[in-house]
């Protein structure tokens, strides 16, 4: 493997996540905005208005910031792995292999072309925010291509044939 000098970003669909984000934010900031309007004659004090903005506001806020940064980024030799839920951050040395593998989806969604990271220590991760299509059909060819330049980065070959993704 060699040493990486700079820092690379990967991720799918930033452009709509972008749109949901500001979307999600001006829904907020409009609830927001008639619960702090709303007057006494609701029964609103104070400390309710203050306990449902923060109860609605703040994680709404923290979804909408981890939904936009869902990707992986490669610098100073270590990957890391945001997802919604958790970011992971793994050392180039850790990494076995990494494949183009088809996750299973929720009921309705499908299953999906997903990179998964497998480490020396036998656990393996999916870089949920760089999925590559639906696996019905071949991966997207510019996120096929983006993930050969991930592998390339970190050292390994690109796959021989289309059943090593």
């Amino acid at each position: 493997m060699h040493r990486i000098r700079s820092t690379h970003t990967f991720s799918s669909d930033r452009g709509i996540r972008i749109v949901g984000v500001v979307a999600l934010a001006v829904m907020i900031v409009i609830v927001c905005a008639v619960t702090i309007a709303h007057g006494t004659q609701g029964g609103f004090n104070v400390w309710v208005k203050i306990a449902f903005i923060a109860i609605f506001g703040v994680p709404s806020a923290w979804f909408a910031v981890r939904w936009l940064r869902l990707g992986v980024e490669i610098s100073s030799g270590k990957m890391t792995v945001r997802n919604l839920w958790r970011t992971r951050v793994i050392g180039i040395g850790e990494i076995c292999g990494i494949v183009l593998a088809v996750k299973s989806g929720h009921p309705g969604t499908g299953d999906r072309w997903v990179p998964r990271v497998d480490l020396t220590n036998a656990d393996s991760i999916w870089i949920e925010g760089f999925e590559c299509g639906f696996a019905a059909s071949p991966p997207y060819p510019e996120r096929a291509a983006a993930f050969d330049e991930l592998r390339s980065l970190l050292g390994f070959p690109p796959p021989s044939s289309s059943n090593d993704q």
